[in-house]
């Protein structure tokens, strides 16, 4: 029965690694600031990714600032679902601001990244875009940034993807205790 146990748990922890394999979501809540920018370290390790900031002058847009710092981005905003790799045109080492193809709408938004620190790997910010705030001079949403999800392997990554490994290695464990009593029962 322990042999079967182990070969349950063996089974299992290659399935819910392989479920989602290298996606790491880097969970940052941070607002950010309708004047100037804010250098922000979307990887996690402590070093200055991208400059991001909400408009002051247009309603509800984004501008990405790049000058001497590693990460490039897509201009173009990402739905649900949909990939992020090569076949994006991306854009690094801005001068200064630059502002994203178009205005988003109310809720959670997403911007294609690459490139950080870390390394090449592709990925997302998650930007949420809430009501209105008296900061904001042109009257747009105020904008926090969620988190950055991404790929460690280098792998395209799908917007929307959610880590989950930890989640179904508790069940399976769960399923392995619950043979194991079983068996000890009988």
């Amino acid at each position: 029965m322990k042999r079967l146990a182990a070969i349950l748990g063996m089974v299992l922890g290659l399935v819910c690694t392989s479920a989602m394999a290298g996606v790491v979501q880097v969970n940052l809540n941070q607002t950010l600031p309708n004047e100037g920018y804010s250098t922000v370290s979307i990887d996690g390790d402590a070093t200055a990714d991208i400059g991001l900031a909400a408009s002051i002058l247009d309603a509800n847009y984004t501008f990405l600032y790049g000058a001497g710092l590693p990460a490039s981005w897509s201009y173009s905003w990402l739905n649900q679902g949909q990939v992020v790799d090569s076949s994006l045109t991306w854009t690094n080492g801005g001068a200064g601001y630059t502002t994203t193809a178009a205005p988003v709408t109310p809720g959670l938004n997403y911007l294609a990244v690459r490139n950080t620190s870390i390394g090449n790997y592709y990925g997302y910010i998650t930007l949420d875009f809430q009501e209105p705030s008296y900061q904001n001079y042109a009257g747009g949403y105020t904008q926090t940034l969620v988190s950055y999800t991404y790929d460690n392997t280098g792998g395209a990554v799908t917007v929307g993807a959610v880590p989950v490994p930890a989640t179904l290695a508790l069940l399976g464990l769960g399923f392995v205790g619950m043979g194991v009593s079983r068996r000890k029962q009988d």
